[in-house]
């Protein structure tokens, strides 16, 4: 006899877990001493100005013309290490939402209401962007976290966003689709763009921990919607839209009749 069993599951979760445990401990490492820096530059500024200097606002000593740029230079300085602190202290709270992800607690929901608080989210920011829902009207309740999901369709609907930024000579199109299944008892959700895609050999890698096609991103969001889809017992995988763009398919469970 001989029996056969697909760890691939197994292999992701206990891979998923080990970059949890790193995020965790980059965050901890890192977001202590960003406030001391904050306010150490903001100090340096202070004190600078409280100096009683004579003739600090007169011209045409070269003394004080110095003193003028150096004010400047300070300022500006210290506004570029406040302002990179902030950009740490939000990269570092991805980290700690990466590796602090609640369990989820799954209920009847209604997943077309779900997505329609999300995209409420964007109105007034998106003018140059045609959403289109394609909805299934026959749609029964679906088992989900209402916050998980909510926090899946806002990373989703970032990057998809993001990837259109660009876009000048073509349409910026977000098409959210969602249909069912009822031989397999699922429904499924497509949100595709007309973004700049991503290359074929990227389609297994951009789901994982710290993997990111875009500059400055920190490849959490896709391991963050990855990881919650899975705990809903679903699946998600990315693949080219027709003609151009990405689209991201998630296939998750129907409530029990």
């Amino acid at each position: 006899m001989i029996v056969l069993d697909d760890l691939t599951e197994l292999l992701r979760a206990e891979k998923m877990a080990a970059w949890q445990e790193v995020a965790r401990r980059l965050a901890h490492e890192i977001k202590n001493p960003l406030t001391p820096i904050q306010l150490s530059a903001e100090r340096m500024l202070n004190r600078f100005r409280q100096i009683p200097l004579p003739g600090w606002t007169a011209k045409g000593e070269p003394w004080c013309d110095q003193l003028a740029a150096y004010d400047n230079l300070l300022a500006e300085c210290v506004q570029t290490i406040i302002h990179e602190a902030d950009t740490l202290k939000t990269l570092v709270d991805e980290f700690s939402g990466f590796a602090r992800l609640p369990g989820v607690r799954l209920e009847e929901t209604d997943l077309h209401l779900v997505i329609e608080n999300v995209l409420s989210l964007y109105k007034g920011r998106i003018q140059d962007v045609r959403i289109e829902k394609i909805f299934d009207a026959g749609l029964p309740m679906v088992l989900l976290d209402r916050d998980q999901m909510k926090r899946v369709f806002i990373n989703l609907f970032d990057n998809a966003l993001e990837a259109m930024a660009g876009n000048s000579t073509r349409a910026k199109i977000l098409k959210i689709r969602t249909s069912r299944n009822t031989q397999q008892r699922s429904v499924r959700i497509e949100i595709s763009d007309t973004g700049r895609g991503f290359p074929k050999e990227y389609q297994d890698s951009i789901f994982l921990p710290y993997f990111s096609t875009r500059r400055g991103g920190t490849g959490l969001g896709l391991a963050i919607v990855r990881q919650v889809v899975s705990d809903h017992h679903g699946q998600v995988r990315a693949e080219p839209n027709s003609p151009l763009g990405t689209k991201i398919v998630i296939d998750l469970p129907l409530a029990s009749s």
